[in-house]
Order: C-alpha cells, then sequence, then structure tokens
C-alpha cells in the first residue's frame, strides 16, 4: 500500500491512551492473540482519528476488537463494514447518504 501511495498518514492525538488501554485488556492473552490484535490496531488508530468508520474483510480483527469493546469504551464508537457480508451498493449507498452510525454496524454487535 505504501510503495503505491495508498495509505494516507495521520497525526492520533485525540485518544492517547487507546492503545495502552487495549495493551492492558490483552495482557492476559496467549502472546500470539496479543501480536493479531496489535497488527491491526492501525486501522482502529485511524478510524478514531477520522470518521470511526472501518471497512474491512478481516472478521477476525473486527471479533477481537469487538470483545475488547467492552473494556475500552472508545471502541464502541467504531462502525465496522466487511464488504462480504454486506454488499458494496448498500455500502457506498450508506456512505452517499452521510454515513449515520448503524448500530447492526457497530463494534459491540458482534460480541
Amino acid at each position: 500500500m505504501a510503495a503505491r501511495k495508498k495509505q494516507c498518514f495521520i497525526q492520533s492525538e485525540q485518544y492517547p491512551n487507546i492503545k495502552t488501554q487495549i495493551i492492558s485488556a490483552i495482557s492476559v492473552k496467549p502472546e500470539k492473540y496479543q501480536i493479531s490484535v496489535l497488527k491491526d490496531f492501525h486501522l482502529i488508530d485511524a478510524a478514531l482519528a477520522t470518521d470511526k468508520i472501518i471497512i474491512s474483510l478481516d472478521n477476525k480483527a473486527r471479533d477481537a476488537y469487538s470483545k475488547l469493546s467492552a473494556q475500552v469504551k472508545e471502541l464502541k464508537q467504531i462502525t465496522w463494514l466487511n464488504p462480504d457480508t454486506v454488499s458494496i451498493n448498500e455500502i457506498t449507498d450508506w456512505l452517499d447518504k452521510g454515513a449515520k452510525p448503524k448500530k447492526e454496524w457497530k463494534l459491540t454487535s458482534f460480541e
């Protein structure tokens, strides 16, 4: 992605303790789980710094962060869509209409 200039780097300072909270919440989990959760932290960081929306095919990451949303309240704000389970037409229509959060797409709905 970086080589193709498809990434946009932003400074996220609105939630300075979010990564610490997540690390604390997963500290009792196996190391492999911790690594997999933190590998996708950039998605969370970017979503919280921008529109609070993630569109990703990664259900494992979604499910992990969904479980963490019970402990890390900031995660409850995130809407997560998987274009394999939600049609592209539905997603683009939703985005065109202002992307108002839908309860069924919030991280908390996947717990």
